[in-house]
């Protein structure tokens, strides 16, 4: 990791600093879809509460998890 260098000495600074920062952590992505899909998720999204981003990063999380967690069951099956 690399070592903070140039840190502001002005606290009005530190927002900033915290904007630059998590923008770094981000990655963007661009994703084609159908529009009948997009709507559907946009629908979900307002029914939950939630923004289009926050639902569809979270059903992308629970399928990846879902997808390992099924991967590990199966291992473990054919090794028992």
């Amino acid at each position: 990791m690399k070592a903070l260098t140039n840190l502001p000495t002005n606290k009005t600074e530190y927002p900033v600093l915290l904007r630059k920062l998590s923008r770094a952590a981000e990655a963007v992505w661009r994703q084609r879809a159908p529009k009948s899909l997009h709507h559907r998720l946009q629908r979900e999204a307002e029914r939950e509460g939630v923004s289009f981003n926050t639902l569809v990063i979270g059903m992308l999380s629970e399928g990846l998890g879902r997808k390992h967690a099924d991967k590990n069951r199966r291992s473990a099956l054919i090794h028992d």
